[in-house]
C-alpha cells in the first residue's frame, strides 16, 4: 500500500511537471464578459462574469478556470486546452503592453454601431426585420440612442450601419457544442461580413441571432472592448450578442417594444465598461457582479 501511494505521488508530481513544461506565456488585455439570463426555476433575472484574454495579436481565449483576474493586461503563463480556451496556471500585471494594445473605446461622442443579423443551415427564419430594430436603436422617441442622449446629456449619439439576415456557416445546435460558443459564433460572423464591411469604421458590433441553441440568456455584452482579428487587421470594438429568440419571449404582449430596448440599452452600458450598479454595494469585493442585478445578495461581500 505505501509502495503504491509512493507510485501515485510520482505520477502527480510527473503529470504536474509535465503540464507546466508545456505552458506558453500569453500576453494581453484581460476582457469581463458579462452574461444576463433568467433563473428558470425562479425566472429572475441573474448574472454571471466571464474572463477572456484578447492577445496582442487579435487571437481570443476563454479563461477556463478564472474569473477573478484584477488586472487590465496581464502575462500569462498557462497552456491551451484548443483553439479557443486557455488555462491558466500563473500570471502578473504586464506594463509593458499597454502601450502597444489599442486605446479603449470612447464613450462619448459620435458611437459607430454596426448591427447584423445572422440565422443557421437548419434554421433561416428571420423573425425580426431592420426596420423594427431601426425604429429600437434610433427611431422612436424612446430609443436606446435617445436614453444614451439623455442620460449623457447629449454627449452621445450613435450612427448606425444595418447588415440583414446571412446565415452563418453551421447549424444552431453546432455552435453549442463547441468549445466556446461565443468566440465561435463571433468568428463566423465576422467572417460572413469581412468581404464587405470595413471594421476600422466601427466602434460597437451588435450581433442578433435568431437563437441560440442551448442558451438561457438574452444578451451579454464585453466590458469594454475586445481585439477582433478581421480582413482589415486587428479591431478594437466591443461585442454585444443577443438571443432574440429568448428576447421575444420575454417580452410584454402589451408592450413589446419594451424588453428589446431595455436588452440592447443594458448590454451597450456593458461595452461602455460600466458593471451593474448593484456591484457598488460591495466594496470590499473588487470586480464583484451579484448573481441577481435587480436583488443583489449583499450578504455574498463579505
Amino acid at each position: 500500500m505505501e509502495r503504491l501511494r509512493s507510485v501515485l505521488s510520482g505520477l502527480v508530481v510527473f503529470l504536474i511537471v509535465v503540464s507546466v513544461s508545456f505552458g506558453e506565456t500569453f500576453r494581453g488585455k484581460v476582457v469581463d464578459v458579462i452574461i444576463d439570463k433568467r433563473d428558470i426555476a425562479t425566472g429572475r433575472l441573474v448574472s454571471e462574469k466571464v474572463q477572456y484574454l484578447s492577445t496582442l495579436d487579435g487571437k481570443i481565449y476563454r479563461i477556463e478556470n478564472l474569473n477573478n483576474i484584477k488586472y487590465k493586461y496581464v502575462v500569462v503563463e498557462g497552456y491551451l486546452i484548443d483553439d479557443s480556451r486557455i488555462y491558466v496556471i500563473s500570471y502578473k500585471p504586464d506594463y509593458v503592453s499597454n502601450a502597444l494594445l489599442v486605446e479603449p473605446v470612447s464613450t462619448t461622442g459620435e458611437q459607430r454601431l454596426l448591427v447584423a443579423l445572422f440565422n443557421y443551415q437548419d434554421d433561416t427564419s428571420e423573425p425580426v426585420d431592420i426596420a423594427t430594430l431601426q425604429d429600437y436603436i434610433e427611431d422612436d422617441a424612446n430609443s436606446v440612442e435617445n436614453f444614451y442622449k439623455e442620460n449623457s446629456y447629449d454627449q452621445v449619439y450613435f450612427t448606425v450601419s444595418y447588415y440583414d439576415w446571412r446565415t452563418l456557416p453551421k447549424n444552431a445546435a453546432d455552435y453549442y457544442y463547441t468549445s466556446d460558443p461565443l468566440t465561435a459564433l463571433l468568428n463566423d460572423s465576422v467572417a460572413l461580413l469581412d468581404d464587405d464591411v470595413d471594421f476600422t469604421q466601427y466602434d460597437r458590433l451588435v450581433f442578433v441571432y435568431s437563437k441560440i441553441y442551448g442558451a438561457y440568456w438574452d444578451g451579454m455584452g464585453t466590458i469594454g472592448a475586445w481585439n477582433v482579428n478581421t480582413n482589415d487587421g486587428t479591431v478594437n470594438v466591443s461585442i454585444l450578442w443577443v438571443n432574440w429568440k429568448n428576447v421575444d419571449a420575454h417580452s410584454d404582449p402589451d408592450d413589446p417594444s419594451l424588453w428589446p430596448k431595455f436588452v440592447f440599452a443594458h448590454e451597450i452600458g456593458h461595452n461602455f465598461s460600466f458593471w451593474h450598479a448593484s456591484s457598488i454595494e460591495c466594496p470590499s469585493a473588487d470586480g464583484y457582479v451579484p448573481k441577481s442585478f435587480i436583488f443583489p445578495d449583499v450578504d455574498n461581500c463579505s
